[in-house]
C-alpha cells in the first residue's frame, strides 16, 4: 500500500498538487519473508507413487509441475510445438490465465526471464510421448467435437484448461492420498 501511495504522491508533488510527498517520511514495517514450501525426497516418492493410480493426463501434468517448477499457467500454456522431443526439453513461452471479464486466455509468461527452455529427463519425455499418443486417440474418438488448439493439456474438447481446475485437482489428489499440500 505504501508503494502505491508514495507513487501517487510523487506524481502529485511533480504536478504541484502537494508541497511534498509525506509518504517518504513514513517508517515502514519490516517485511516478513514466507518460508519456501519444498518437499523431501520421500514425499516426492509418495506423490509419484500416488500419481501412477491417477488418469494419465493428471499424472503427466503433475509430473511436469514437480520436475520443472513451472507455474500452473505455464504448464497449461505448453503446446505440442514447444515440446522438443529430439532435444529432451520444453519451451515455456506461453501462459494460460483466467480473468472474470476475459475468461480463459493466453498471454506471455509472467516476467521476461520466465520465457525459457527446460531440459527434461528421459522418464518425463517418455511420459509425454505416452500421453500424446493417448491424447491423439481421444482426439480421433471425439472427431469434429475436438477443437485442436495444440495444447498439451486441454479440456476434453481441446480448448485451454481453466487454471483453477489444476489447483482444485491437486487439492483433492493430496487429500485422497494423504499427501502434503501441493502448490
Amino acid at each position: 500500500h505504501h508503494r502505491l501511495i508514495s507513487t501517487v504522491l510523487d506524481q502529485a508533488e511533480k504536478e504541484g498538487q502537494v508541497p511534498f510527498n509525506v509518504a517518504a517520511k513514513a517508517t515502514l514495517p519490516k517485511v516478513t519473508k514466507k518460508e519456501v514450501n519444498y518437499f523431501q525426497p520421500e514425499q516426492i516418492a509418495a506423490i509419484r507413487d500416488a500419481l501412477r493410480q491417477e488418469p494419465l493426463k493428471w499424472e503427466t501434468l503433475t509430473h511436469l509441475l514437480l520436475i520443472t517448477g513451472a507455474r500452473r499457467g505455464e504448464v497449461l500454456g505448453l503446446k505440442w510445438n514447444t515440446v522438443d522431443f529430439a532435444g529432451n526439453r520444453v519451451h515455456i513461452c506461453n501462459n494460460v490465465l483466467y480473468a472474470p471479464d476475459r475468461g480463459i486466455y493466453e498471454d506471455t509468461p509472467k516476467t521476461a526471464t520466465s520465457d525459457r527452455y527446460i531440459t527434461l529427463p528421459a522418464e518425463t519425455m517418455q511420459l509425454l510421448r505416452t500421453y500424446r499418443a493417448w491424447q491423439n486417440t481421444e482426439r480421433l474418438r471425439l472427431g469434429e467435437f475436438y477443437e485442436n488448439q495444440g495444447f498439451v493439456f486441454s479440456q476434453e474438447n481441446g480448448s485451454p484448461m481453466h487454471p483453477d481446475s489444476v489447483t482444485d485437482w491437486m487439492s483433492k489428489f493430496s487429500k485422497r492420498h494423504g499427501l502434503p499440500h501441493i502448490n
